[in-house]
């Protein structure tokens, strides 16, 4: 299998994550920001790694990588009972197919 960073120039540092992430969309469809934030961080979790990830490499792999999409704002209850508005995102399949790297 070619990895997704042979065809979008990523560093080495965001390769690790960019890999994860692009497991954890095409197991669940859709994911907001902060659900992918908590699965990146949970260290007994399926996705979870030692390091972890923080909120600003997170969302910069998300935003420049073609291969995710952008799927608009969805409402989110936070902590102090306030409602707050955090991104959708999904994996751009047509261009994993273009790739190569879809679903069989």
């Amino acid at each position: 299998m070619i990895t997704p960073c042979a065809f979008t120039e990523c560093m080495v540092k965001t390769k690790r994550v960019r890999d994860t992430l692009i497991q954890m969309l095409s197991d669940h469809d859709t994911l907001n920001t902060m659900a992918i934030y908590y699965k990146l961080n949970d260290r007994q979790g399926k996705y979870g790694s030692r390091n972890g990830c923080g909120l600003r490499r997170l969302t910069n792999v998300l935003s420049k990588d073609p291969l995710f999409l952008d799927l608009g704002f969805v409402q989110v209850r936070g902590i102090y009972d306030d409602d707050r508005n955090v991104l959708l995102w999904g994996l751009n399949n047509s261009l994993m197919n273009n790739l190569g790297q879809g679903p069989e």
